[in-house]
């Protein structure tokens, strides 16, 4: 079968499969709910300033492109999933390194939902501690309104509810719907970015008629050229079934672990 054929095959599944139909819905959705709170503001910030300020700054345009735009508004998804990326991270460390850890993330479904749920756990500590963060800074460089305990605990409280919120849209991506919900997030907040930044990168280059053509042209075969490899390698990987058999496989509390999968 060739490329082209085993793409139409994958368009012809979408509308033929109900259940992939509905995967790929419910994940538009939750797209459409992400988006939506980029632009419900917390109260109490300068946000026509900050704007200005993340504009001057690479680091804010940084932090600002990750959140899709939310940073610059001080929404409630301000933080965006960098919070649970980190404590993803931390604990993965930890897991490799201690252990204890190591043998309940070895005990099978169970194992892996306690750790699941102790990432959780220190998303939220870690989104508190950045959330404390931003208003120490906004009120440093003087955007708050009405500084005080109030405005401290209502933006803190906003931000930490904001990150639990989108990490548990990526989790119901990851479960209900297409890909990992995270990485879409995230590839999400990138992707909505582009539009502006392509914007600004074509008003500095006016002076030069014949760069913006090339430029427009180099990143459009690139994203091609990465976006047809990228979809080869997944239509040619085929999935070898590993069905564990025996009584050594199981874990310490009798579960049975999965069957798992050799890409080819």
């Amino acid at each position: 079968m060739t490329l082209m054929e085993k793409f139409n095959s994958r368009l012809s599944s979408i509308v033929k499969i109900p259940e992939l139909r509905e995967r790929i819905i419910f994940t538009l959705l939750m797209f459409l709910v992400a988006r939506v709170g980029t632009l419900i503001p917390a109260p109490g910030v300068d946000v026509d300033r900050l704007s200005s300020m993340a504009s001057q700054s690479d680091v804010l345009s940084y932090i600002n492109m990750f959140s899709g735009g939310a940073f610059t508004r001080i929404s409630i998804f301000s933080l965006g999933i960098i919070p649970y990326i980190n404590a993803s991270i931390v604990v993965s460390l930890l897991v490799s390194i201690i252990p204890q850890l190591e043998e309940i993330q070895k005990e099978g479904e169970s194992g892996r939902n306690r750790i699941t749920q102790w990432t959780r756990y220190l998303t939220i500590a870690l989104a508190v501690i950045q959330g404390t963060g931003v208003c120490l800074w906004l009120q440093s460089v003087g955007l708050i309104y009405n500084p005080g305990i109030s405005f401290f605990v209502r933006t803190i409280t906003t931000l930490t509810a904001g990150t639990v919120f989108l990490m548990w849209v990526g989790e119901q991506i990851s479960i209900k719907g297409i890909g990992n919900g995270v990485s879409l997030i995230i590839f999400l907040n990138v992707i909505s970015r582009a539009p502006s930044s392509v914007i600004q990168t074509i008003q500095t280059m006016q002076g030069n008629k014949f760069l913006i053509p090339l430029l427009v042209l180099v990143a459009f075969l690139g994203t091609v050229t990465i976006a047809g490899i990228s979809y080869y390698f997944h239509l040619d990987q085929e999935k070898s079934l590993i069905p564990y058999v025996g009584k050594g496989f199981y874990s310490k509390r009798g579960e049975l672990g999965e069957n798992s999968f050799i890409p080819i």
